[in-house]
C-alpha cells in the first residue's frame, strides 16, 4: 500500500510541476511525442531496431531522448509485486550483503525476463531501459549513482542478458 502511494504522488508530482521548462521553451516536443504514440505497442524483442524507430527522424538530443522517455513511460507498466519482492529481500538479508547480491543476482534475470516479455518492472528497470535506449542511440548520458542503482552492480547486464536471451 505504501509503494502504491508513493508511485501515485510520483505521478502526480511529474504531471502537475513542469521541470526546467524554460531549458525546453526552444524545443517543439510534438514530433518527438507523435513518434513515441506511432511505436506504441512495440516489442523489447529488438533493442536496436526500437532505438532507430523512436530517434532515427529527430535531430537533437533531447528529442531523441523524449521520445525513449515518451515511449517508456507509456509503453512499462510498474510492478509493485516485484518491488515487494525485492523490499521484502533488502530487509531479510540487511546485515548479510553477500547473501542479498547473490539473490538479487539471480533475481535479475527473473526481472528482466518479466521486463522483456510482460513489459512490467519497477524502478531500476525503468532506468536500465532507458539507459540502453539511449546508448544504442548515441544519446550523451549521465546516470545518477543512486542506492538503488548501485545495489544491482553491473549496469552492462541488459546488453548481455538480450544476445543471451533473445
Amino acid at each position: 500500500m505504501k509503494a502504491s502511494i508513493h508511485i501515485l504522488l510520483i505521478i502526480i508530482f511529474n504531471n502537475c510541476l513542469p521541470a526546467q521548462v524554460s531549458d525546453f521553451k526552444s524545443i517543439d516536443f510534438t514530433k518527438a511525442d507523435n513518434i513515441a504514440k506511432l511505436n506504441d505497442g512495440s516489442r523489447l524483442i529488438n533493442l536496436p531496431l526500437l532505438a532507430y524507430e523512436l530517434t532515427n527522424d529527430l535531430s537533437t538530443q533531447v528529442e531523441k531522448f523524449r521520445a525513449i522517455y515518451v515511449w517508456v513511460c507509456n509503453n512499462i507498466e510498474g510492478d509493485n509485486s516485484q518491488h515487494r519482492k525485492v523490499s521484502s529481500k533488502r530487509k531479510k538479508f540487511k546485515d548479510d550483503s553477500i547473501a542479498f547480491m547473490k539473490w538479487n543476482n539471480e533475481y535479475k534475470r527473473i526481472a528482466f525476463k518479466k521486463l522483456l516479455k510482460q513489459k512490467k518492472t519497477m524502478c531500476t528497470g525503468y532506468a536500465y531501459l532507458i539507459k540502453e535506449l539511449c546508448y544504442l542511440a548515441n544519446i550523451e548520458r549521465r546516470f545518477s549513482s543512486s542506492s538503488s542503482l548501485r545495489r544491482l552492480s553491473s549496469l552492462e547486464f541488459i546488453p548481455a542478458y538480450l544476445e543471451r536471451h533473445l
